[in-house]
């Protein structure tokens, strides 16, 4: 077994998700931590079998594969996407408690025709 090889095997262990679907906004890149860290965010389709109700993933990336996908990807993009899905909660200033999920890509492909 060669390192790329263990390195793969590490990656699928912690529970990662593949999702395909297409582009639904275009994606917003912005920096932040003294313009160091790139962070590119943007709503994602997927198919959840009901004729034009798809559900709607927001989509997170961050450094190297952020600006790659400002500059690359565009609405209506078929992709797959490979990352995990985060949660969390907390309580807004009127004292509602709210959730929100991401899913945080780590690996972007297009989808050949």
């Amino acid at each position: 077994m060669n390192s790329q090889t263990k390195n793969i095997n590490k990656i699928e262990k912690k529970n990662l998700e593949t999702l395909l679907g297409r582009v639904g906004t275009k994606p917003d890149l912005k920096y932040v931590k003294g313009e160091k860290l790139a962070i590119c965010k943007f709503r994602f389709a997927v198919d959840n079998g009901k004729k034009n109700d798809p559900d709607w993933i927001n989509v997170v990336a961050f450094s190297d594969l952020a600006e790659m996908i400002e500059s690359e990807v565009k609405i209506g993009d078929q992709l797959f996407l490979r990352g995990k899905t985060l949660e969390r909660t907390w309580i807004d200033s009127e004292g509602t408690e709210k959730l929100s999920r991401e899913f945080r890509v780590n690996v972007v492909a297009p989808v050949l025709k």
